[in-house]
């Protein structure tokens, strides 16, 4: 305002310049049953990362998944975070990453081929199974897959929102169409 630059640049070479803040008025906003779960967490904990290795995934799906591993379990090792890595298909294997012996299996591991068909829930009771241990509990999960396989059973979801009410969080990456309905168990999933 003209009328107030004098007096404006005055209180302002004096250093007589008040400031004050206004905020809006607050508007409380309902959380939803996702975000009321999400506890924040101190540390990086331990990673359980599962790679689908079924037939599904033959071909881009099958080196982005290979790549994207890789660079996970380095990350893991930088930065002192336990791994587990949980492959797929119609069984799924184990392979604890603290030993450093293990990293030749997993250079094994890179030159198969994917096949055969997908047990989700073998591989989530594997999972599971792992968080109940004091080792592994509250770690990150990383489902890596084109999440072409069923649904988990009613009890096999009922033990994931008891992690996840822990502070256990499910994270997918989903390479290709998959089927819906993941996107409601798993806290967040990317897509390629």
């Amino acid at each position: 305002d003209a009328g107030t630059e004098h007096l404006f640049y005055h209180k302002m070479a004096s250093k007589q310049l008040q400031l004050f803040s206004s905020r809006p008025p607050s508007v409380k906003e309902e959380k939803t049953e996702h975000e009321k779960r999400q506890k924040p967490r101190l540390q990086e904990g331990p990673m359980i990362v599962c790679i689908d290795t079924s037939g599904s995934m033959v071909g881009r799906p099958e080196k982005i998944a290979k790549s994207l591993t890789m660079q996970i379990l380095q990350t893991a090792k930088r930065k002192g975070r336990k791994c587990i890595l949980i492959t797929f298909s119609v069984r799924a294997n184990v392979l604890e990453m603290t030993e450093p012996k293990h990293w030749q299996k997993v250079k094994e591991f890179m030159k198969n081929v994917f096949t055969g068909g997908t047990d989700g829930e073998d591989m989530l009771c594997e999972v599971l199974e792992a968080l109940n241990s004091e080792r592994w509990s509250m770690a990150d999960v990383l489902v890596i897959s084109d999440f072409e396989f069923y649904l988990p059973t009613a009890a096999t979801m009922k033990r994931m929102a008891d992690e996840q009410q822990k502070g256990t969080r499910f994270y997918g990456l989903q390479i290709g169409q998959g089927y819906a309905g993941y996107n409601r168990i798993l806290d967040r999933i990317w897509t390629i």
